[in-house]
């Protein structure tokens, strides 16, 4: 399975893309909705200590499909406990 992001700022022609990308559904192709970006340079500390379960419920729904059993979240993983564990 492979993904594809796209940042299209004209609005004409990301109609058009998806009218054609509708062709290929047949193919086993999924259009998704974009998540909705949060501003999370604007969270403070209090925010973020209310509100922490949200964020990482966010965050986990929209990592890939087995990410866990990838190689960048073994280093991602490995990376963190050595940093923790100094």
């Amino acid at each position: 399975m492979s993904q594809l992001v796209l940042e299209i700022k004209n609005d004409i022609v990301k109609e058009r893309l998806l009218w054609l990308l509708q062709h290929f559904k047949k193919d086993e192709l999924e259009i998704l909705e974009p998540a909705p970006v949060l501003n999370n340079q604007a969270w403070s500390d209090e925010y973020i200590e209310q509100n922490w379960r949200d964020i990482v419920s966010v965050s986990l729904a929209n990592l890939p499909e087995d990410f866990e059993k990838s190689d960048e979240y073994f280093e991602a993983r490995a990376s963190h406990l050595m940093e923790k564990y100094k």
